[in-house]
């Protein structure tokens, strides 16, 4: 009991020295974003820091005063005490700033696959912000087809500081995809903190992490070669990304294409760097259309793949692990007049959230497979939100007659009003985050206009704080 005791307040004193540095290196670097760490940095604040002579090994005393001062005790810790006081830190942007005060702390870190599933499982991963996709030929209300288009970023209203200090030294505007040409680009999906774009052309897509810009990596992909050898028009579908959380440099693209009776998938491989083409496989809808009624934008949970039919009765599903296709009919209430979006809640377990007409929310969990091989959607919870939009819009409550679901990701749905039309020219649409877990709304960003698309961007674990990666990779004995 004594030596508990011991630990406790040896854990208690240490992390107060930790958010000491802590602040003391913020008030430092406020206006830098993360000191020292190159996933973090903008290249303009990278070509503007000064250079080392190679051959000087030596630190300098101020330097040496400093990591002296900031490892002191903490450091003669040992890892155990190290991930105890880390997973009280409040936020993943706070522990990405803190682990890269020094080597042992980063080690502690980064050597750790259980920390860093403890630290997930105990801290939501951070809203950095929202991006919109806009529409073609559209720019700023106006119908201007020689202008290229853009994805828009918004942070978020109410983000910490260290949160803001990732923003700060990153590229979200995206700059770095500005070019002469005639096309734009637009997202087709946004997980694990990469943003996968494709140009106007529709011949290249761009894989990039906004927060550490040098890492774009440009994919060449012809649609002509995804539908060779189909006799017809098939639809080709957004491209959807697959990422790996152990390993940051792992992923997986896919674009798939289908008909009203045939679906096909192309897949490119980090670990190959090549595309792969798989054949035309029989995906029969038990519904008449056209190719068309499948939506282009893909929805995912736990690695499986989705894409809603147009009338929301089917949804076709890819299993990356085996690339089967498969039809499952959806709950009767998504057939018709509500919007619905596939995720996962806080515990990873697949869902579906769906707004109704007016302001009732609801969810289906996953419930298995039935007996004819099909998987079930079991229903969960579903409450009326007027109260909640009341209680986080006030008075300006009235002016909404509904919301509609755009996204859900890691136990949040994201929800957008609808305004009454005869207030429409009046008031802005807000985007809202709802905690699946305990039904409550928070207000994230006003609109001056609905939306095209919206996409989450969640901040991610950074590849230094993964094993040995990059620049920043441990050193035996250090």
């Amino acid at each position: 009991m004594k030596r508990c005791s011991n630990i406790k307040t040896t854990i208690k004193t240490e992390t107060g020295s930790l958010f000491n540095t802590q602040t003391n290196l913020t008030r430092k670097n406020r206006t830098t974003g993360f000191p020292k760490l190159s996933g973090y940095q903008s290249t303009s604040q990278i070509a503007a820091s000064p250079r080392r002579n190679a051959g000087d090994r030596s630190p300098s005393r101020k330097h040496r005063k400093e990591s002296s001062a900031t490892t002191g005790g903490v450091a003669s810790l040992g890892d155990d005490l190290l991930h105890e006081i880390f997973l009280r830190l409040p936020s993943l942007a706070t522990l990405i700033r803190a682990a890269h005060t020094c080597r042992a702390w980063r080690r502690a870190v980064a050597s750790s696959w259980a920390f860093r599933r403890s630290f997930r499982a105990t801290h939501s991963a951070p809203l950095l912000g929202l991006y919109f996709d806009s529409i073609p030929g559209v720019v700023q209300g106006l119908l201007n087809p020689a202008r290229r288009t853009f994805p828009n970023f918004v942070p978020t209203r109410f983000a910490g500081r260290d949160q803001a200090a990732a923003v700060r030294g990153g590229d979200f505007l995206l700059t770095s995809l500005d070019d002469d040409g005639p096309h734009g680009w637009e997202i087709h999906d946004s997980r694990a903190g990469y943003l996968l774009l494709g140009h106007g052309d529709q011949e290249t897509l761009c894989l990039l992490n906004p927060t550490a810009p040098r890492t774009r990596r440009f994919l060449g992909f012809s649609q002509k070669d995804i539908i060779d050898g189909h006799g017809g028009s098939p639809v080709v579908h957004k491209a959807c990304l697959l990422c790996s959380e152990e390993d940051p440099f792992s992923f997986r693209i896919f674009r798939v294409a289908n008909d009203k009776s045939r679906a096909r998938a192309a897949v490119f491989s980090s670990g190959t760097n090549e595309w792969s083409f798989y054949p035309w496989v029989g995906v029969q809808v038990p519904s008449v259309g056209g190719p068309s009624l499948f939506s282009k934008r893909s929805m995912q949970s736990n690695g499986f793949l989705y894409w809603s039919h147009m009338y929301q009765k089917h949804v076709i599903t890819l299993d990356p692990a085996t690339m089967r296709f498969s039809v499952t009919e959806l709950p009767l209430c998504l057939h018709r007049n509500c919007t619905f979006s596939i995720g996962e809640t806080s515990s990873g377990e697949s869902c579906i959230v769906y707004a109704a007409a007016g302001f009732g929310v609801g969810m289906f969990v996953s419930g298995g497979i039935s007996n004819d091989g099909v998987g079930k959607w079991v229903p969960h919870k579903r409450d009326n939100m007027q109260t909640e939009l009341r209680r986080v819009l006030g008075t300006s409550e009235v002016c909404y007659d509904g919301m509609k679901v755009v996204a859900v990701r890691n136990g949040f749905a994201y929800l957008e009003t609808s305004r009454r039309p005869s207030y429409s020219s009046i008031f802005p649409n807000w985007i809202l985050s709802l905690s699946l877990d305990t039904m409550k709304l928070d207000k994230l960003i006003v609109r001056a206009c609905e939306s095209c698309y919206v996409h989450p961007y969640v901040m991610a674990w950074p590849s230094t704080l993964v094993g040995n990666y990059g620049s920043f990779a441990l050193e035996y004995g250090t």
